[in-house]
């Protein structure tokens, strides 16, 4: 009785953390780290989307991420396609150095030594400019907003 009782809060608490999990690299746009999307509605139908992604991730993974939120803006919206009208990928290297102090033991004497490393950090921006559609419209490069979730990041729908 006691086991049953234990596998059962065990399979509670996985299938809670599951449902709960959060994609870290998706998320508006933070102050401090200055990655993220931000969304702009030009119109009814028109939004620009951007997203910045955190050092380490590829132009792929970002542009992803901001045909994510193009399809959740698509879908908030009551629409069912959207189209990609117009697009820039920015990359954005930034070099940064910071300062150690080590102690070397030369013969009798403790020296302090600094040591500077340079470290590169690279960002990649996606901008987009969509326009969605209730209906599919004649163009074939439209996405269904609801197919390019399930398929790409199918626990964002839960």
């Amino acid at each position: 009785m006691k086991k049953s009782i234990i596998l059962c809060s065990l399979s509670a608490i996985l299938l809670c953390s599951c449902a709960a999990w959060r994609d870290p690299a998706y998320q508006q746009k933070d102050f401090f780290s200055g990655t993220g999307f931000v969304d702009t509605r030009v119109n009814e139908d028109t939004f620009f989307v951007t997203f910045i992604g955190d050092p380490g991730l590829s132009e792929h993974e970002c542009k992803k991420y901001a045909l994510r939120r193009s399809s959740e803006l698509a879908m908030q919206g009551g629409f069912e396609y959207f189209k990609v009208i117009d697009e820039d990928i920015l990359l954005e290297k930034t070099e940064h150095e910071s300062a150690s102090l080590t102690h070397a033991d030369n013969t009798a004497e403790d020296r302090q030594l600094l040591q500077t490393h340079k470290f590169t950090k690279k960002y990649v921006t996606v901008r987009m400019k969509i326009k969605c559609y209730t209906k599919k419209p004649w163009a074939d490069d439209a996405i269904c907003a609801h197919d390019f979730l399930v398929y790409n990041f199918p626990y964002a729908l839960s």
